[in-house]
C-alpha cells in the first residue's frame, strides 16, 4: 500500500476508478479540508489563508495544512492576485479550481 498521486492510501495494483474514488473519500471524510473548498468555491471566491481562517472560525494550524492538501489535489489554486495580511504582509489569494468545485 502507498500513497498514490492524490495523498490517498490506495493499492499499488488497483485502477484508475480506485484511486478517483480515493480521492472523493479523501474529501467527504475530511470535514475541514471540505469547509475550506466550500468557502472558496462558494462563499468567498478567493481569500488569503488569514481570511480562510476568519471565517472560518479555524485556527492557522487547522487551515493551513487541509488547503495544502487541497493544493496538492488540484482544488484550490493560487488566483495570481495578492492582498495585504492584517501584519502588512502580501499573502496569496486562493481560490477553487474546476476540478475542486465539480468534486463538491
Amino acid at each position: 500500500m502507498n500513497l498514490n498521486d492524490n495523498h490517498t492510501l490506495t493499492r499499488n495494483d488497483h485502477g484508475d476508478t480506485s484511486h478517483g474514488a480515493a480521492s472523493n473519500v479523501f474529501l467527504k471524510t475530511g470535514g475541514a479540508r471540505r469547509r475550506v473548498l466550500e468557502a472558496l468555491a462558494h462563499a468567498l471566491a478567493v481569500a488569503t489563508d488569514e481570511e480562510l481562517q476568519d471565517w472560518l472560525d479555524m485556527s492557522q494550524n487547522t487551515e493551513r495544512p487541509r488547503r495544502v492538501e487541497l493544493v496538492q489535489l488540484g482544488y484550490v489554486e493560487d488566483s495570481g492576485a495578492r492582498r495585504k495580511t492584517r501584519s502588512g504582509s502580501n499573502a496569496v489569494l486562493w481560490r477553487a479550481t474546476q476540478l475542486g468545485r465539480d468534486a463538491l
